[in-house]
């Protein structure tokens, strides 16, 4: 009989699982939290666009961020001058993101294959500038252009965002 109750307890944790785990998930101590995802800034090594998004995915489901409203990118962008604030110098005004256009120019995808319901280039951008300019940025410290985007060349070394889902 004791036994009964056991297994009937255990079988209720178990099937309670997935309705507690997205409230008990969390990220790591070096992630920040925000809806629904964890978010990390690198700035102690610039790397090229696919080496940062080859780094994010070392997180098992990570990438570059992706962004998919205005709302989230306000966030992400204040977030980011926040850890800006004891640095200095210019080599932080932009940072990889995981929008791309590396497999066929002009038609811009997230690395992480989500779908694009939100666009926030800063004006004539992107441009493509002198040619081969395939990954996105997002820029800050000018004060026109905070929180837009920008496209460069993905051989250039910048910081970078990365994004995991919690859900």
């Amino acid at each position: 009989m004791e036994k009964t109750k056991v297994t009937k307890f255990l079988l209720s944790i178990v099937a309670m699982a997935p309705i507690l785990a997205p409230a008990l998930a969390t990220c790591p101590s070096n992630w920040t939290e925000y809806s629904g995802s964890c978010y990390r800034f690198v700035n102690q090594v610039q790397l090229k666009w696919l080496d940062a998004e080859n780094e994010c995915s070392k997180t098992g489901d990570g990438h570059l961020v992706s962004i998919g409203t205005q709302v989230e990118n306000q966030w992400l962008h204040d977030w980011w001058v926040s850890m800006l604030a004891p640095l200095s110098g210019r080599q932080f005004e932009y940072i990889w993101t995981g929008f791309t256009d590396r497999d066929e120019e002009g038609t811009w995808v997230w690395s992480d294959g989500t779908n694009v319901t939100f666009i926030n280039w800063g004006g004539e951008q992107p441009d493509n500038g002198g040619g081969n300019s395939d990954c996105g940025t997002m820029v800050t410290k000018q004060a026109r252009t905070d929180g837009k985007w920008d496209d460069a060349k993905c051989f250039a070394k910048k910081a970078y965002m990365c994004e995991y889902a919690i859900i």
